[in-house]
């Protein structure tokens, strides 16, 4: 876990997955004066990616960024794995030098703008202990999911199914889970 001993910046972005990363990215290429700092609730980079674990999650090629290494790549395949995207996430931040500003398990609990300080005030649980955090300027890429709590599935016949169900946010992490492709 990085541990970030200032709590004082230019810009805080709350969240690690694609948006949190491409907006350090660009606050390094438009903005390199800018101190910044990126606290993540989980204990992993990639957001969505990371988290969800169905063998067939997927996004098509065009979520290769301007922060890929190489510029806006394509990817052999069009469907790209969920794990895929994780690992290339990361490695668009570790060849940026993003992923050193990452503070891992530091879960945002409040912020609160002051008109007069004319800056945001932070309160942080990190890694189980309060902190707090200042930045003039907030950037929330926390994407719309809850990790704990998923949206609940209103199928008809559910209750009566007898098989086994699996929410999607909480698919067993399997890399051998055959595909079927359907035509």
């Amino acid at each position: 876990m990085h541990k970030e001993a200032k709590t004082d910046f230019d810009v805080i972005i709350v969240g690690c997955g694609i948006s949190g990363i491409n907006a350090a990215y660009r606050l390094q290429t438009e903005c390199p004066s800018k101190s910044y700092t990126i606290l993540e609730a989980r204990d992993g980079m990639g957001g969505t990616w990371d988290f969800f674990n169905t063998p067939a999650s997927g996004q098509t090629r065009t979520c290769t960024h301007s922060a890929s290494p190489g510029g806006r790549g394509r990817r052999r395949n069009a469907i790209a794995s969920g794990e895929s995207i994780a690992k290339y996430v990361r490695e668009c931040a570790e060849v940026y030098g993003i992923d050193k500003h990452v503070n891992y398990r530091h879960r945002l609990m409040a912020a609160d703008w002051s008109t007069e300080a004319q800056n945001w005030s932070l309160k942080v649980n990190a890694d189980g202990d309060m902190t707090s955090f200042n930045a003039k300027y907030l950037v929330m890429s926390t994407g719309y999911y809850d990790y704990n709590e998923p949206l609940p599935a209103s199928i008809p016949g559910l209750s009566s199914f007898k098989g086994r169900i699996v929410h999607p946010q909480f698919c067993p992490r399997t890399s051998t889970t055959p595909t079927r492709r359907l035509l």
